[in-house]
């Protein structure tokens, strides 16, 4: 895939493509960058972000929420009037999905657990399903197993660039299954990762939040749905 990818900018046409996206992905998602116009004006790329553990993607979270800021910068439930001062926001890009659902992943299971889905679920996932390079060396993390066993990891914590081999791979593996999205609890905070930009529909300044599709959106997750 090539990078940068074209910011595509939400327009009625695309209702029907939004609403028949997976529940846990129709949403009203927030992207929060110091770089918003350079995003705006050249498009997505992955590869630049600066710190990521779960591969190069564009990150997604259901509240403010700051890619540069490992603590995250975290508001209360999003009303409409936050929706409209949002989409004026300075640093924060406000969007919607277009995807199916066989291009996106919100269980991650593992020898471990079956159904989860949080970030450490994520990882343990990653760790058993990549393929492992043998030519290349490998770190030194390690994990130990309920009956004390160890094992070497491919994947652990401490964030690398977007552009590093490690998130490349990742990034590389959830694409060639076909799956552009995923989404997963992190610190107990929604999040979702696009591997594939083309499906953020970049809403504009003008967006109306009580017209269909965004009525039956906002309606459909206030409150949330069950998991």
């Amino acid at each position: 895939m090539a990078f940068p990818c074209p910011i595509k900018l939400y327009d009625s046409s695309m209702a029907e493509e939004i609403l028949t996206t997976p529940i846990p992905f129709r949403r009203i998602w927030f992207h929060k960058t110091g770089v918003k116009s350079e995003i705006c004006s050249n498009g997505w790329n992955p590869e630049k972000i600066k710190a990521s553990i779960y591969g190069s993607a564009i990150y997604l979270a259901r509240k403010e929420w700051d890619q540069d800021d490992l603590l995250g910068d975290l508001l209360g439930p999003v009303d409409r009037a936050t929706l409209v001062n949002l989409l004026r926001h300075p640093k924060i890009i406000t969007c919607v999905l277009a995807l199916r659902s066989d291009e996106v992943m919100s269980s991650f299971p593992s020898k471990r657990s079956q159904n989860g889905n949080t970030e450490k679920h994520l990882l343990d996932y990653l760790n058993e399903n990549v393929p492992h390079d043998e030519a290349a060396p490998r770190g030194a993390l390690w994990s130990i197993g309920p009956d004390n066993s160890s094992r070497r990891l491919q994947f652990g914590r401490t964030p690398v660039s977007g552009n590093h081999e490690r998130n490349k791979k990742i990034a590389r593996y959830f694409r060639t299954k076909g799956i552009r999205a995923i989404r997963f609890f992190e610190h107990g905070e929604e999040e979702s990762a696009i591997y594939d930009p083309s499906c953020i529909r970049v809403l504009p300044r003008s967006t109306n939040f009580e017209v269909h599709p965004f009525s039956d959106i906002l309606a459909a997750n206030d409150p949330d749905p069950a998991l």
